[in-house]
């Protein structure tokens, strides 16, 4: 069961600290004794023994102490902001809701709206408990539960995917063993305010507690103020949050050579990440990975090279092919995918189509375009899915495409979000029609409805479709040729 080692980790080596929270440090010791008060007043709450138990809390620290002692008592999880989320989530069975008791105006809903939900309040006395004298033991018997996280990275809304407990001991111990995903017990890894419905939020803890190390949440809104506060090995941002902090925190003069900023969700251009390096001192990496697996491509960055063109982890298990599922050859854009491993979900709850069209014979298909070169390095192209990646933050494609038609007055056209040679984001409009609105227009769009810093626009008289006499738009060819045209 995960929680025993934490629990070890308290035994052995109690006064470290396994989570800073908002500059606060919480030892391992004071954490395994959280779990288990938690774990003492859960079990006297009358939860039922089945189905899902929701926790709703603004404190990533109690939140975690909540989803921990929940799953060790055999419940399967998930965590959210707010009840909307949950309900837009269309659980088919919730059972319970862990909460604290101030949040008064969630626990009217669900009792209006889910009227057989257990509701556990637990007392933030509880969370808070001083340290026994006596530590937590190692718990012997029954199951870890499992947890439901959520993404809408490769759908244009959320798709939830199941974290087997039983995979948590697999999720820390992976033999990829990423820079990104692999932790040290002398490591104190920052995850800002990543809460445990998301990838980063989820696997990147894990993977700390598993190993000994320690967790830094920073959810305060100038969060720039106190980066490094807390001597930090390992921090993970996406490109648009490292901006902000790029920024904003001008007070790093000394170099930390001790510092890793791992970049995902996105990529950087050459500038920026000189930038980051010459202001943090830092070693930078770039990585590639998603909800459902784990990072799959990544470089220490030396080079502007290293910023696009990536590189396999150990048994990454990544391959281009084409539509077919053939291998492409080297200079060949193709789809990516990656194969499925044990520890790793393979289908998407209560969505059976969503599953067929992403997880096929063992692999599963993001939705990116990818090419490799002769050396193994790959190069991520852009999506043909149904979501933009603007900074690290996915949006549906849908209302977007709506709403840019809206705003130029044209009947039909694809945007999509690529990366130049040099690691630029750029985002393209491909209009279909003989002629583009005029360039007011354009640049009024692309600010009000995009709000990205580099669009193009490119006019197709007609746009490809396919021969299923659906006439559906053809993404892919569509954005081959607007590759064409920004390669001439």
């Amino acid at each position: 069961m995960f929680i025993n080692h934490i629990y070890r980790h308290a035994q052995v080596n109690p006064g470290k600290a396994a989570v800073v929270n908002n500059g606060t440090p919480v030892s391992y010791a004071r954490f395994a004794c959280a779990i288990e008060a938690a774990r003492n007043h859960l079990m006297r709450a009358g939860l039922p023994g089945h189905g899902v138990v929701v926790r709703l809390t603004r404190n990533l620290y109690h939140e975690w102490v909540l989803l921990l002692a929940a799953r060790s008592l055999g419940h399967t999880t998930v965590s959210a902001a707010s009840w909307q989320v949950i309900e837009s989530l269309d659980l088919k069975t919730i059972t319970g809701m862990i909460c604290l008791p101030d949040e008064q105006e969630a626990i009217a809903q669900v009792r209006r709206v889910r009227p057989d939900c257990v509701i556990a309040a637990v007392p933030r006395q509880v969370l808070e408990a001083p340290i026994a004298t006596s530590l937590p033991m190692e718990v012997q018997q029954g199951r870890f539960g499992d947890h439901i996280v959520y993404t809408s990275g490769t759908t244009g809304i959320y798709k939830k995917l199941l974290q087997d407990g039983d995979w948590d001991e697999d999720l820390w111990r992976s033999d990829s063993q990423s820079i990104a995903e692999s932790c040290c017990p002398d490591d104190a890894y920052y995850l800002h305010g990543y809460g445990p419905w998301s990838a980063a939020g989820y696997r990147l803890v894990m993977s700390c507690w598993g190993s000994g190390a320690t967790v830094i949440f920073d959810q305060r809104k100038e969060f720039y103020k106190y980066f490094q506060d807390y001597p930090i090995s390992k921090a993970f941002f996406v490109p648009g949050l490292l901006e902000q902090l790029r920024l904003m925190d001008k007070r790093r003069t000394t170099i930390d050579e001790k510092l890793t900023i791992i970049v995902g969700g996105g990529f950087l251009d050459e500038r920026a990440a000189a930038d980051v390096q010459r202001q943090f001192g830092c070693r930078l990496v770039m990585a590639y990975a998603a909800t459902e697996f784990r990072t799959v491509l990544e470089n220490q960055v030396e080079c502007a090279d290293d910023l696009v063109w990536l590189s396999p982890t150990h048994e990454s298990g990544i391959e281009i092919v084409d539509d077919d599922g053939i291998a492409a050859e080297a200079g060949v854009p193709g789809n990516i995918r990656i194969a499925l491993r044990s520890c790793k979900p393979d289908k998407y709850l209560d969505d059976p189509e969503a599953t067929a069209r992403h997880f096929r014979n063992g692999w599963f298909y993001p939705g990116d375009l990818a090419i490799r070169r002769a050396d193994g390095r790959i190069r991520v192209l852009g999506r043909v899915a149904d979501v933009l990646n603007l900074g690290g933050s996915k949006v549906p494609i849908g209302p977007v495409e709506h709403a840019a038609r809206k705003a130029l007055g044209v009947e039909n056209l694809c945007i999509f979000a690529l990366q130049t040679e040099v690691g630029q984001d750029l985002v393209v409009v491909a209009i279909e029609g003989g002629e583009l609105p005029d360039q007011v227009r354009l640049e009024t769009m692309a600010r009000e409805v995009l709000g990205a810093p580099r669009v193009r626009f490119f006019g197709i008289d007609r746009f490809p479709r396919g021969d299923n006499g659906m006439m559906k738009v053809n993404r892919r060819k569509v954005l081959e040729l607007v590759r064409a045209s920004l390669e001439h």
